[in-house]
Formats: C-alpha cells, structure tokens, sequence
C-alpha cells in the first residue's frame, strides 16, 4: 500500500486484500509516526467526478481532515475531503517556479486548486497571478492562503469551466507570460481554446504554455 503524508494526516491507499486490517495498519502507523501524524486515512473507492476528489476513512487516531501544512515557507490551509491535493507535486511547483518564472511574471493557473502554485509564485517571484478552478471549496481556500501569507493583492481567482477561463485570457493585455493547464488526466483536451487567442505578431507577451501529462 501506498502512503503519504499531508500534515497531520497520514493518507494511505490501501489494497482490498488490506482493508480488513485496515484498523490494525493504521493503528501501528499512528504509533510509529506520532506526533508529527495525529490522523491515518485511507481513500474510499476511486478518485472521482467534476473537483476530483474521492472518500476518506479514518483508520485511526483524530478523525479531522482539516490540514495545515508548509510548503517551501508557504502556508496552505485547506480540508483534504473536499479539494484535490498531491503532495508528489510539490517538486514540480518548485521547478517552474524557480526555472521558469521570473520576477514579476503574469501566471495563469487554470486549474489552480488550494493555491500552492499561485501563493508560491507570489511570494517567492512576485508574480500576478490569476487562476481558476472549477470546485468552489479550492477557490475560497486558494484565496484564503493568498491572504494567509500577505499576497491577497497579487492572486486573483475565480471558479469557473477552464475552458471559459483560457479563452478569456486572450483578451487580456498583454498576455499571461505562463499558462499552467496542471490536470493530467485531460490537459490537451483544453489546448484547443487557445484558438481564440490574438494571433497578429508581433505580441507583446509569447506566453508559455505548461501542459501536464500522465
């Protein structure tokens, strides 16, 4: 079984041969990595629907899921049985923010989620970011970790389709300098929005367009 940790919270992915030693597991987990983990979990079915997100079971210890938790002297706040949120992708955040983006660099995040990437750019590269998520829950806590670490004035966010939110952004003067389409599961599928982008040269901004894969 699979397993990582997300603040206080040990998430693991059990296999169905393991689910009726599921407590046990998590009993001797929760005695092993105390007290940096106060809580074990594991996901219920697969994840699913529009926002991602998947059931939750608590295996042992404190049966909360509201997290807090610090990402490269970054503060996140959200609850992790309403958003999407892999702490594997945390290095990637960090490559594009460090290799990619330059001080005061326009980010456009389409699928922004709690706001690691957004707040990160913020307070690391005082970049402008504007940012987009379909599940309302990632928004307000993506806005919330904005004001949390003092950059509410440089994050911008609404909840919207994504594909709504790239065609907008073609109106926008100049252009975002990054575009990040971070939803593996279909990210190529919204690249044909960028159509209804300007396409007379020379532009001001050549936006970089940073698309996610499996």
């Amino acid at each position: 079984a699979g397993y990582e940790q997300v603040g206080h919270v040990l998430h693991l992915n059990l296999k169905p041969h393991h689910e009726p030693c599921g407590r046990l597991i998590g009993d001797v987990m929760l005695e092993k990595l105390k007290p940096s983990v106060r809580s074990v979990i594991t996901k219920v079915g697969d994840i699913d629907g529009p926002f991602r997100t998947y059931d939750l079971k608590v295996l042992a210890g404190e049966d909360s899921t509201d997290i807090t938790l610090v990402e490269h002297g970054v503060t996140l706040s959200f609850d992790l049985s309403k958003v999407y949120w892999s702490t594997r992708l945390s290095d990637q955040r960090t490559r594009s923010i460090e290799e990619e983006f330059q001080p005061g660099h326009v980010v456009a995040d389409a699928f922004c989620g709690v706001g690691a990437l957004c707040v990160r750019a913020a307070v690391d590269k005082d970049c402008t970011v504007v940012a987009n998520d379909l599940n309302p829950d990632a928004v307000k806590y993506c806005l919330s970790n904005a004001a949390g670490n003092g950059v509410e004035d440089k994050v911008m966010a609404t909840c919207g389709d994504a594909r709504d939110f790239i065609a907008g952004l073609g109106d926008m003067s100049p252009l975002p300098h990054h575009l990040m389409l971070n939803f593996p599961l279909a990210s190529t599928d919204f690249l044909s929005t960028l159509r209804s982008w300007p396409s007379i040269e020379p532009l001001d901004v050549e936006t970089s367009v940073h698309v996610y894969t499996f």
